[in-house]
């Protein structure tokens, strides 16, 4: 109740110092225009700090996914509010294995030689997003199998995401975030990796290998962005590295973000 009251609260002061501003001719703007742009931003800022600062306890459940007799899996976490983590460390019978702070749904389909896995929290999607001071504290945290091709689907809310792939045969990776902080350490030896990378207002920093070419092609509104020029010139339209045509292990970046924070660099 306090942070709700607190949201508020900052909602009413910054509307009603612009109205005061503009009858006091102080500034001279379209203050009903930037209400809802306003409301959006701080919205954003306080769901990603109540779903990333708090101690909240929540009970943990365990998940343990077998890997029977399949050969290759998707799996597809739709996760909303606070902290992600996932990397390898399953055994080499299970496909995964993960805590999941606040429970999990999770729903495991076999079809021809891949398992197909979707997760996602057991509460309502809209209300981690419209209220999520009531689902802060919850810690995700996923270990998975690094002798199969995977690929990884990431739906993601206000949240701090930290993926580290590098042992893992991830081929396909599909990232899609809100108000969030996310770190990606790509495969190292996955052959080919297709990432695409989409989110709102973010903090992004993916790290490739130092023995993986990569091209990396950016769509971006109000961002920031680094990236490692020595290592991935640019080339038209995209970064590049300068063995991309050849290498044995490479990958495809596709980013499209709005107001962002981007950083490409050696992992």
């Amino acid at each position: 109740m306090k942070g709700r009251n607190l949201f508020w609260g900052l909602i009413f002061l910054i509307v009603g110092g612009l109205l005061l501003l503009n009858n006091l001719d102080i500034v001279d703007v379209n203050i009903w225009g930037l209400i809802w742009p306003a409301f959006l931003i701080i919205a954003g800022v306080w769901t990603l700090f109540v779903a990333t600062s708090s101690r909240q306890s929540l009970e943990i459940e365990e998940v343990s996914i077998p890997l029977e007799s399949y050969s290759s899996a998707s799996i597809n976490c739709d996760y909303g509010a606070g902290k992600l983590t996932i990397d390898s460390g399953a055994g080499s019978a299970t496909l995964l294995t993960g805590e999941f702070a606040g429970g999990v749904e999770y729903y495991v389909k076999g079809q021809g030689d891949q398992v197909q896995v979707r997760m996602k929290p057991p509460s309502p999607q809209f209300a981690q997003f419209f209220m999520p001071w009531m689902w802060t504290g919850r810690n995700w945290e996923i270990e998975l199998n690094d002798q199969v091709p995977l690929s990884l689907d990431i739906d993601s809310g206000a949240s701090d995401v930290y993926l580290d792939l590098s042992d893992l045969q991830v081929t396909d990776l599909d990232v899609d975030t809100g108000a969030s902080s996310a770190e990606i350490i790509l495969p190292e030896e996955a052959g080919f990796t297709s990432v695409d990378i989409a989110g709102g207002a973010a903090s992004l920093v993916v790290r490739v290998p130092q023995d993986v070419a990569a091209r990396i092609k950016l769509t971006s509104g109000m961002t920031s962005t680094k990236i490692d020029t020595k290592r991935f010139p640019r080339v038209g339209g995209f970064y590049q590295s300068s063995d991309y045509d050849t290498a044995e292990n490479k990958t495809d970046i596709r980013i499209n973000m709005g107001a962002a924070s981007i950083e490409v660099k050696s992992a």
